[in-house]
């Protein structure tokens, strides 16, 4: 049926398909799913399901996905591992780890991701040469929390000829931009600090970075700033304010 899967790591929209979550080992979480059909919760195409190759005729009408989540102890350390693929398109596997060390009153972590997508000869990332290549990406995070703020600085890159896989249907989960138009694009480099207070019914986080990347040839860069606002009024009502500032083609 029509569903969401907020714990999957790139499946962020509402999907129609079939779907099985199991917990039955310890400390493991276990989640597959066959997706015919996806929505965005857009105000000006609400929940408007779509063939999952709208946007790519001639590859397979469905999207499998694959994940293993283990937690060593809630909020200390986690791994998941993932497998994605929709035929005449692409066969994506990655990892994502999280590890903290608790210091008392506050905690300091490592956050690493890293995927691969194997590209079809037909409909796969193409170079500036229209060669299809094969794409991936990682990324390396510094994080802290302390009482209600936390902190990240990070850096990510992405293959040098085609870049990392980034469509309608796998979201941009590594991005830490609202936007990061370039952050998946063809030998990107990119950088990023954000902050966050968080004391329980409000959330204030701010992220500042930038993207050098390839464009027809040439090294590009823009930067981004982000800030955006959470509040809880009670548990039915919630504001949210956001605000960017993007300056692009600094090369």
């Amino acid at each position: 049926g029509r569903q969401e899967f907020p714990d999957a790591v790139f499946l962020d929209k509402y999907y129609e398909g079939i779907s099985v979550t199991s917990g039955a080992w310890r400390n493991t979480v276990l989640f597959a799913a066959v997706i015919k059909k996806y929505a965005e919760a857009d105000i000006d195409d609400f929940l408007n399901y779509r063939d999952i190759n709208v946007e790519n005729p001639g590859t397979s009408d469905y999207l499998y996905a694959g994940e293993v989540r283990w937690t060593r102890r809630p909020d200390t350390s986690d791994a998941t591992l993932y497998y994605y693929y929709q035929g005449n398109l692409f066969s994506l596997y990655g990892a994502h780890v999280e590890l903290f060390q608790d210091l008392g009153q506050a905690r300091n972590g490592l956050g690493m991701d890293y995927f691969y997508s194997e590209e079809d000869d037909s409909h796969g990332l193409k170079n500036d040469d229209d060669e299809v290549g094969d794409g991936n990406i990682h990324h390396l995070a510094l994080l802290g929390e302390a009482d209600d703020f936390s902190l990240a600085v990070g850096r990510l890159q992405t293959d040098e000829e085609v870049g990392a896989r980034e469509d309608d249907i796998i979201n941009d989960y590594l991005s830490p931009f609202d936007d990061g138009d370039n952050v998946y694009s063809p030998d990107a480099g990119t950088w990023y600090g954000r902050i966050g207070y968080d004391p329980g019914n409000v959330l204030i986080e701010c992220v500042y970075g930038g993207t050098r990347y390839l464009e027809e040839g040439q090294k590009s860069s823009d930067r981004e700033f982000n800030i955006r606002a959470d509040i809880e009024l009670s548990g039915t009502i919630e504001i949210e304010a956001f605000g960017e500032l993007q300056v692009g083609n600094l090369s």
